[in-house]
């Protein structure tokens, strides 16, 4: 019987080296991420390891092929090679499981490896997955589905549905600016937000979230980390779309936990353990940097447990 999550045996100095992993890349992901991820298993070859890798070609089709490695019993790891939403899929897999997931990040954003301060070297990173420490992390839910990081509804869920994944691959981050654009072109969203219960009204714009960073380096809050129980609701309200820039600047600057502090600012953060979101239309949803349909939404922050493979 496969163990649960909070009977899962730490790795480290401690423990004995993890030898047997299974390994979840999609192949279509570019000739420079390939590369990477055949000098991490080299790496982790040229130590004794051994590497199965998933047959199916994305992180969503090779879902269930996950599950069922990590109830197998067969393997000391898994490793989730992309980014936020990849590692997202393969730690939903995975979570109920004493199996841990290392993600080695591949992604643009990469808010995860900020988070957890996670090496982006093969070499180190094969040290990480052999050795490492596992962390036991609560997921949360969006209606029913687990995610890792964050939830964002109205402008960031408009901007990631703006995203065109063509693009993406060729210019990266600057791809993220026409669709920032585009989003700033559409009239400001109007959002009902429960919060355990309590509504608030006039919202435009929410990100919900249990991670510190966004979009990769840029500080969100600094009232929550991956590693903490629970979710931190931020709650915009704009009046104007000069309001959305200026909201959206301090979040670049990493100054929204200021002004949430000030009266009349227009932001707002608040600890939570649920969330329900509804909207008179339907008001697009992203969830760990991918595309999650629209309102409503209710969020939970209490999902499964999954165990992380981190310094």
């Amino acid at each position: 019987m496969t163990a649960a999550i909070g009977e899962t045996t730490k790795q480290g100095a401690a423990g004995a080296a993890r030898r047997r992993f299974f390994l979840v890349f999609n192949p279509t992901a570019g000739r420079s991420r390939a590369a990477a991820v055949a000098r991490l298993v080299a790496a982790l070859e040229s130590d004794g390891a051994v590497v199965t890798r998933s047959s199916s070609t994305s992180a969503e089709t090779a879902r269930a092929e996950v599950a069922t490695a990590a109830r197998s019993g067969q393997y000391d790891g898994l490793i989730a090679c992309g980014g936020d939403g990849t590692v997202r899929q393969v730690a939903a897999a995975a979570a109920g499981t004493a199996c841990p997931v290392g993600a080695f990040m591949l992604g643009t954003g990469n808010v995860l490896a900020h988070e957890l301060v996670l090496p982006r070297d093969a070499r180190a990173f094969a040290d990480l997955l052999r050795h490492g420490a596992a962390r036991d992390i609560r997921l949360g839910l969006a209606n029913g589905e687990p995610f890792l990081l964050m939830a964002g509804i109205g402008f960031d869920g408009r901007t990631i549905a703006n995203l065109d994944h063509g693009i993406k691959q060729k210019i990266a981050k600057a791809a993220f600016l026409p669709a920032t654009l585009k989003a700033l072109a559409a009239p400001l969203d109007r959002l009902a937000v429960e919060i355990d219960g309590v509504r608030h009204d006039g919202v435009t714009s929410a990100i919900v979230t249990s991670a510190s960073r966004y979009g990769g380096a840029f500080q969100l809050t600094s009232r929550t980390s991956i590693t903490s129980d629970g979710l931190i609701a931020i709650l915009f309200r704009a009046r104007g779309k000069i309001e959305v820039v200026r909201q959206s600047m301090a979040l670049m600057r990493g100054r929204l936990d200021g002004l949430a502090e000030r009266a009349n600012s227009g932001i707002t953060m608040q600890a939570c353990r649920s969330v329900v979101i509804t909207s008179a239309d339907p008001v697009p949803v992203q969830i760990d940097g991918d595309t999650f349909g629209t309102t409503p939404l209710t969020l939970s922050a209490d999902g499964p447990r999954v165990s992380l493979i981190a310094p």
